[in-house]
């Protein structure tokens, strides 16, 4: 069953307001390697990038509050064998809508998405983003709009977006109830996360090719979210105005210097949140069968932005997949 996003979610959110990326938010130094233009949504205008080329178009929508200037250095290396578009989402940038919009609304992604498709006359193209929630949504409810779609940070959907009530049925610790608890106290503040995809319910079975790039120094995935529950932990304590309920703010604050808690709470994550990772991923796996995983080797683990911090690491194997969604459609 689909759920509600929650304190993961939030808890990234949160994290990447106390300290955002300095990649990324550039408004575009160097006009010569694109055009910009604008098409109208419901939101109102929306912003976007043409680097130019010949060839399968290639759409790159970027992450949270970034707009289409994060691609401004990536998307012109595909440009001598593809059309090369970029997006910047309602509520970012030079594209008008609420700010929440960047960060929470997957269904107006999707559509968004598609408009720019119509506004170009594009009949397919291959989409590019950071996450799992767009390019799932587009490959369910758009294969004939969808030539292929590429998640840059080569995960399945987590398991929280997906199973959270049976999670937190398992959960003896009390770690994700008292960050609910956490999260209802700030509910009007952050973004409601709403990602609710039709494979979830049942057998179906989705053509669209993907390709997922996956650095093979990435942490395992249940040690990423306890690190994250750590961080947050330790944020309790030096930022307490920001943990306004009392029994949840007592509960994070001891996590962070707790050290049998700290054992508690890992061993849960270690064993029942990786079995529910591991549980999304044979999901995934057998829903979108044409699925490409390609593990980036490298001693420095660039986490989620290898596009900006070491393209030359990705780009060889995105080009490849790019020339044999071209090649099929021929």
């Amino acid at each position: 069953m689909s759920e509600r996003f929650s304190f993961l979610p939030r808890l990234v959110f949160l994290l990447i307001l106390i300290s955002s990326s300095p990649y990324g938010f550039s408004q575009g130094a160097d006009t010569s390697a694109y055009t910009e233009g604008y098409f109208d949504f419901e939101t109102g205008k929306v912003h976007y990038l043409d680097f130019g080329g010949t060839g399968m178009p290639v759409v790159f929508i970027p992450s949270n509050d970034r707009t289409a200037f994060t691609f401004e250095d990536f998307a012109p290396r595909f440009t001598d064998q593809f059309q090369v578009f970029a997006i910047t989402l309602p509520g970012s940038g030079k594209s008008d809508g609420s700010p929440n919009l960047a960060f929470s609304n997957f269904d107006l992604k999707t559509e968004v998405a598609i408009e720019l498709l119509n506004h170009l006359n594009i009949r397919r193209a291959v989409f590019i983003d950071r996450y799992f929630h767009v390019p799932v949504y587009l490959a369910e409810r758009y294969p004939d709009r969808v030539a292929a779609v590429v998640m840059m940070t080569g995960f399945p959907p987590d398991p929280y977006s997906l199973h959270l009530e049976e999670i937190m049925a398992k959960d003896e610790t009390q770690i994700l109830e008292m960050t609910e608890r956490w999260n209802q106290t700030i509910v009007d503040e952050l973004p409601d996360l709403v990602f609710e995809p039709e494979y979830i319910k049942g057998e179906k079975s989705i053509s669209v090719p993907i390709l997922m790039l996956r650095h093979d120094q990435n942490d395992p995935l249940w040690e990423r979210d306890y690190r994250g529950m750590l961080e947050m932990a330790q944020w309790s304590v030096e930022n307490p105005e920001d943990f306004p309920d009392s029994l949840s703010r007592e509960y994070i604050q001891r996590l962070a210097r707790d050290s049998v808690l700290q054992q508690q709470v890992k061993a849960f994550y270690e064993t029942t949140i990786q079995e529910f990772w591991e549980q999304t991923a044979r999901e995934f796996y057998q829903t979108f069968s044409e699925v490409t995983i390609v593990e980036l080797s490298g001693e420095e683990d660039y986490g989620y932005y290898h596009y900006m911090r070491a393209p030359d690491m990705i780009e060889q194997p995105l080009r490849e997949f790019l020339r044999s969604i071209e090649e099929l459609k021929e």
